[in-house]
């Protein structure tokens, strides 16, 4: 059988969270089949000039990219959902629709901010946690936390 040349397919997976490690498992093994990984970027996103955008990355209509943004591989950002000046979001996070990530916020690997939650400026949400749906988070969240509620919550630790 012929050979093919794969490295003109470029991909994206787009499984969501709470499955990042999983979504970035098949891309690593797509990408070994010869595949490039790219980002789909919707053309109603707005993206600061001088943001910084991995491979793998989904950007849905209507999000915001602000100034200074880092957004880390297979990062899925949902339709007008917001990532504030110089924030930072680590491989694998997902932003759900509308989600409001304000100011020099850092968002560590695999971590779930659904739909509608606010994270207030200058916060630190740690690795694989989950901010329920319409939450507000107006203090730090540990490694491995569900928080939830107006302010935000510990709701229970994940294991």
């Amino acid at each position: 059988s012929k050979s093919k040349d794969m490295s003109k397919i470029g991909f994206c997976v787009a499984i969501g969270n709470p499955n990042s490690r999983e979504r970035i498992e098949i891309s690593r093994k797509i990408n070994a089949l010869g595949c490039e990984i790219v980002s789909i970027i919707h053309p109603r996103a707005i993206i600061s000039e001088d943001a910084s955008i991995a491979i793998g990355v989904q950007i849905l209509a209507g999000a915001v990219i602000s100034p200074g943004a880092n957004i880390g591989k297979y990062c899925i950002i949902n339709q007008n959902a917001i990532v504030g000046v110089s924030s930072t979001l680590g491989d694998g996070v997902e932003l759900g629709p509308a989600a409001n990530i304000c100011g020099e916020v850092v968002i560590k690997n695999h971590s779930w901010i659904c739909a509608s939650a606010c994270v207030l400026p200058r916060l630190h949400i740690d690795d694989l946690s989950i901010i329920a749906a319409g939450a507000v988070v107006t203090s730090n969240v540990e490694r491995k936390s569900i928080v939830a509620g107006v302010p935000a919550k510990l709701i229970k630790k994940i294991q």
